[in-house]
């Protein structure tokens, strides 16, 4: 008995962690329907997919760049949406500027981050950065 109290215990704690293994969600479902806990969303940022991306001027403010892109989960499943980061570089790849975001900084707000990104949906969002400069020639977008 004390093992099993321990088994769920350890369960609990380390949900977060069980929760990235598909065969472990159903379980992990059920366990947090008695305990009222919540199971995060699973990640596969290696299924994330650049569609589209622009950076143009800011319209309005000096020395900004208005950074516009399109992703998609081409995942089977719903997950949670990624941390990005824009790395902006030099003509000999050295890294000039970069800059990690969080869903909260780039998604609209009129987006329930905690529903994540249905499979094979896509997003349309822009985000607004002060420009690295004109030695800046190149940039990359990773998703995390």
């Amino acid at each position: 008995l004390l093992l099993l109290a321990l088994a769920g215990q350890f369960a609990y704690f380390m949900r977060d962690e069980l929760a990235r293994h598909a065969p472990l969600r159903p379980l992990l479902t059920l366990m947090c329907e008695y305990a009222q806990c919540r199971i995060p969303l699973m990640r596969a940022p290696e299924r994330i997919r650049m569609v589209a991306r622009e950076i143009r001027r800011h319209p309005t403010a000096r020395d900004a760049l208005r950074v516009s892109f399109t992703f998609s989960n081409e995942a089977a499943f719903t997950q949670a949406y990624p941390f990005i980061r824009l790395s902006f570089f030099d003509m000999h790849d050295r890294v000039l500027a970069q800059r990690r975001f969080a869903p909260a900084e780039y998604l609209p707000q009129n987006i329930d981050m905690t529903a994540g990104m249905a499979p094979q949906g896509a997003l349309r969002t822009a985000i607004e950065i002060v420009d690295p400069g004109a030695e800046a020639v190149n940039f990359t977008f990773e998703f995390f």
